[in-house]
């Protein structure tokens, strides 16, 4: 079986010796983080708008 590598921190994945070796990657890794990051902050700040505005109602 394969085994599964897990990750607590985008910390952590971009310190992973075995990712060091190719530098492209390890910038697409970053970019996909902060894509992500920047997407669920995007999703958070919109619930939190629409609740806010849900209040008033």
């Amino acid at each position: 079986p394969n085994k599964t590598v897990q990750f607590n921190t985008a910390n952590e994945l971009l310190n992973n010796p075995s990712l060091q070796s190719k530098t492209s990657k390890s910038i697409e890794i970053e970019k996909a983080i902060s894509f992500y990051q920047d997407k669920s902050h995007v999703n958070n700040t919109e619930k939190a708008t629409k609740n806010w505005l849900e209040h008033f109602e």
